[in-house]
């Protein structure tokens, strides 16, 4: 009895000691509310000092939610830490599935421009080559989607922080790490600093910010690394998972790639990605798998209801008017999910529409000579489907 007492005082005491080593290894001031004033840097080290008024200095002081609470996905869900991140940004994300890791890096820098008042800087290119200027979105013009992109005269002038919001939001949606990738320059690891970016272009890529930096004597350099993910999450301060004893700071010292909890980033970041590929591509498959199912049942469906005249022409054109619908209120009004996107277009209408039953039965009508109500079957399916696209448009414009 005494044995499995005392036993038990020396578990307690070893729990209690590990505990004050993890804390003190963190270098963690729970009461601190910015990234400077709640981690510590090890020591021997300095924190490297930087300009007034830099972007340097706006990652170092951004705003952190209180210790110990989790970051929220885009649905209000929380997502647990688990030893992945330590302190989560005070960003607000929005209800949609857009901020992910390269959106992150992105609102970061337009927020620090936008506080400076720096309109005309806060410029970034969809992946299609189109830039998307805020300084033109202040004026009224909206961007359009056709083709490459183009700016649209739709709203008067007006520079509120919901509107920066909506710009942003357009920019989240076509831009990605991709475009970001080729927006910046190659750098050597000894001009490191803050605001730099490890980045992988990709669909799905990857991309993560240095928001702190601390140097000792030697000039060697430790950094702190924030993130967003997917689905759209509120960004992180990530923990570093190869060394306990520096807590959120991360060296490349004696090493050729930076390994977070998600990615393997070599200097330009080595990523083992197979597994997120298949991930993402799985998640695609299986949006148009049911809107494709569902689709292909309400076109048999459509198939008993009692119309007198041929039933593909019409399945054809209501297809084109919902996609038509979708199309012009994704792009003009409102950004949806783009799972759901997915599910709407390419899975419900390419299920419900039918290319191969208008071609059998254009077919069917040369083959019993009826040459002419062959063509206008054919020529009047291909006119009224396009007019269908235009009834869609309209609908939309009138939400």
């Amino acid at each position: 009895m005494k044995n499995r007492i005392h036993n038990f005082f020396i578990i307690i005491l070893l729990f209690s000691l590990h505990t004050f080593l993890y804390a003190e290894t963190n270098y963690v001031n729970k009461q601190g509310t910015t990234v400077e004033t709640r981690y510590n840097v090890p020591a021997g080290y300095k924190r490297v000092s930087v300009e007034k008024g830099s972007f340097a200095e706006f990652l170092r002081n951004q705003k952190l939610k209180p210790y110990g609470e989790k970051a929220l996905y885009y649905n209000g869900k929380e997502k647990p830490s688990t030893g992945i991140y330590d302190s989560v940004l005070d960003v607000e994300i929005g209800k949609q599935d857009l901020h992910q890791c390269a959106d992150a890096i992105m609102l970061l820098r337009a927020e620090y421009l936008y506080s400076k008042k720096e309109y005309n800087k806060i410029n970034f290119h969809f992946t299609s080559g189109f830039e998307a200027k805020y300084s033109k979105w202040i004026e009224g013009y909206r961007i359009s989607i056709q083709g490459k992109g183009a700016y649209v005269k739709k709203a008067n002038p007006s520079n509120t922080y919901k509107d920066f919001k909506n710009y942003m939001n357009i920019v989240f949606s076509y831009c990605g790490t991709l475009s970001l990738e080729k927006e910046m320059r190659l750098q050597s690891l000894d001009k490191m600093k803050i605001g730099d970016v490890f980045i992988k272009g990709g669909s799905p890529g990857h991309a993560v910010i240095i928001v702190d930096m601390a140097e000792n004597d030697k000039g060697e350099k430790i950094f702190m690394l924030a993130q967003s993910y997917m689905p759209a999450q509120q960004t992180q301060i990530l923990i570093n998972p190869n060394n306990k004893e520096l807590g959120v700071w991360y060296s490349l010292k004696g090493k050729d790639e930076l390994i977070t909890h998600y990615t393997w980033m070599g200097l330009f970041y080595k990523s083992i990605k197979k597994f997120l590929i298949r991930r993402f591509f799985m998640f695609k498959f299986l949006y148009v798998g049911l809107g494709g199912a569902l689709g292909a049942i309400l076109r048999y469906s459509f198939y008993f209801l009692p119309i007198p005249y041929n039933k593909t022409i019409f399945i054809n054109i209501l297809g084109a008017i919902i996609i038509g619908f979708i199309s012009y209120f994704t792009k003009n009004i409102k950004i949806l999910d783009h799972g759901l996107i997915l599910f709407l277009t390419t899975g419900l209408c390419g299920g419900f529409t039918t290319f191969s039953t208008f071609s059998l039965e254009t077919v069917e009508l040369i083959e019993k000579n009826q040459f002419i109500l062959a063509s206008l079957y054919s020529l009047g399916s291909i006119v009224l489907s396009i007019i269908g696209i235009y009834i869609g448009y309209y609908l939309a414009k009138l939400f």
